[in-house]
C-alpha cells in the first residue's frame, strides 16, 4: 500500500544541524533533569551487566567455547538484557522529545515521560522484533560495504560512519512512522525507505554530525 506522506517542513543539512543545536541549548538542562531520575536504574543495570559479562568471559578465556558452553548462554543472556535496557533508555529519550513536541514547552516531568513510555511499550517491543529481523537480512551486505569503505583513503572511516548513520536514520524513521500510526510495524521499514530515499544522504550526514555534537555535549 502506497503511503501519501509529506514532511511538514523540509530542511537542508545545515538547517537540521543548527536547529538541533538550538533545541539543545533550550532544553538540555530540563532534558537531563527529567531523564536522569528515570535513567539511573537502567544505566546501573547496564553497567552491572557489562561488568558481569566481561568478568565471566575473562575468567574462562583460557578454556575453549566447547569446554565451557555456559559462557555462550551467559553471553546471550547478557546481550538480551543489554538490548532490553537500551530499549528502555532510548525509549525514554524518544518519549521526552515527543512530549516536548506535543506540549510545545517543558511543562512536563519524569512521571509524564514514564507514563508515555509505558503506554507505548508494546510498540517498542513489536518494532524491536521487526528491526532485528530486518537487520539480520541486511547484516552481510552492510558488513561488506563497511569493509570496502574502510579501505578508501582519507574519507573511508567518515563514509563508514555515514553508512551507519544511514541505517540509524532509516530504522528510527520507520519506528516513528509506526508509533505515530502512519504504518504497520511489519512494513514500516520498507515503506519508510521509499519516503526517505530522495533525501537520505542529507539526513545521514546530518545525523552523523548531530550524533557527534551530542556526544561532545554528553562528555
Amino acid at each position: 500500500m502506497e503511503i501519501d506522506f509529506e514532511f511538514r517542513k523540509e530542511r537542508k543539512m545545515g538547517e537540521i544541524v543548527q536547529d538541533f543545536i538550538n533545541l539543545l541549548r533550550l532544553v538540555l538542562r530540563h532534558f537531563f533533569q527529567t531523564i536522569l531520575s528515570l535513567a539511573v536504574v537502567p544505566l546501573c543495570v547496564m553497567l552491572a551487566l557489562i561488568y558481569y559479562g566481561t568478568t565471566k568471559i575473562n575468567l574462562t578465556r583460557s578454556e575453549s567455547l566447547t569446554e565451557t558452553p555456559e559462557i555462550i548462554v551467559v553471553a546471550l543472556l547478557v546481550a538480551v538484557a543489554l538490548l532490553m535496557v537500551s530499549l528502555i533508555f532510548f525509549g525514554l529519550a524518544i518519549e521526552y522529545f515527543i512530549l516536548l513536541r506535543n506540549s510545545k514547552g517543558t511543562a512536563f516531568g519524569s512521571v509524564d515521560v514514564w507514563r508515555s513510555f509505558r503506554s507505548h511499550f508494546g510498540k517498542y517491543l513489536r518494532f524491536l522484533v521487526v528491526a532485528i529481523a530486518a537487520f539480520c537480512i541486511l547484516f552481510v551486505p552492510l558488513v561488506i560495504a563497511m569493509f570496502i569503505l574502510m579501505f578508501i583513503p582519507l574519507v573511508g572511516s567518515f563514509a563508514a560512519g555515514i553508512l551507519g548513520s544511514f541505517v540509524g536514520v532509516w530504522f528510527f524513521s520507520a519506528f516513528m512512522f509506526y508509533r505515530e500510526g502512519y504504518m504497520e510495524a511489519g512494513n514500516a521499514i520498507q515503506q519508510s525507505f521509499s519516503i526517505l530515499k530522495k533525501r537520505i544522504i542529507d539526513y545521514s550526514i546530518s545525523s552523523y554530525v548531530v550524533s557527534f555534537v551530542f556526544q561532545v555535549l554528553l562528555m
